[in-house]
């Protein structure tokens, strides 16, 4: 037995059979830095923490989400004047067709 090389030799005999074990080695697993792996787990604009077994994405200031997809105030602003405009048009569509039948019917 050499306890410093970690390398054991050791015949254990048990009744009824006989089992024997020899050269058992210690394996070390390394931690996976899932961080820095190619793509990156989290979004360009997010923060990659790595632990023991895991990861956390956390957006930088300034961008909000869950850390796998992080949106600035800008494109939030964006989007809503968007949907803003979609709505005024929706609703003149609506009003100008639907004042457009009322005439026509008060006409004939």
């Amino acid at each position: 037995m050499n306890i410093a090389g970690k390398s054991f030799n050791k015949s254990i005999n048990r009744s009824p059979l006989t089992h024997k074990i020899t050269n058992i080695s210690i394996l070390m697993v390394s931690e996976l830095d899932e961080c820095s792996s190619d793509p990156s787990p989290c979004d360009e604009n997010a923060l990659c923490t790595n632990s023991d077994g895991s990861y956390s994405c956390t957006c930088k200031q300034g961008f909000t989400g869950d850390g796998t997809l992080c949106e600035g105030a800008w494109e939030f602003v964006k989007k809503l004047v968007l949907l803003i405009m979609i709505n005024i048009y929706l609703f003149q569509y609506v009003v100008y067709h639907k004042a457009g039948s009322v005439i026509t019917s008060v006409q004939n």
